[in-house]
């Protein structure tokens, strides 16, 4: 099972970082578990509002699947029984096909109609 796009989520300052160097490393979770976490479409609402909720400006980050490392990226049974996309690499910002800036609402939430559904293919 590979989707078309994966999707990445991302604070202000560790898209900034990841842009200014044109790689991304991960972020302090990706490393503790040695690879780095994404969502599926249908994921990524749910991944939002479990660990972005009340955090300042969001980036979502549409990654193409084709542009990395098919061995390295592993479908793994994760919350809720569901599989997650983890990549066991690094991974180059040419691979970002569309990204979307998600400003907190009031009440610490963030909008995702705009962008909903996300491409699942």
């Amino acid at each position: 099972m590979t989707d078309r796009f994966i999707y990445k989520i991302l604070l202000t300052a560790e898209y900034n970082a990841a842009m200014e160097t044109g790689l991304f490393t991960g972020v302090p979770i990706d490393h503790e578990d040695g690879y780095l976490h994404f969502s599926r479409a249908q994921q990524t609402a749910e991944t939002l509002k479990l660990y972005f909720g009340g955090r300042g400006d969001v980036y979502i980050l549409q990654v193409d699947t084709d542009q990395l490392d098919a061995d390295k990226l592993v479908y793994e049974t994760s919350r809720g029984g569901d599989a997650f996309p983890h990549y066991y690499g690094h991974m180059a910002m040419a691979a970002v096909l569309q990204t979307w800036l998600l400003p907190m609402q009031t009440g610490g939430g963030h909008d995702i109609t705009p962008l909903d559904p996300l491409p699942a293919d």
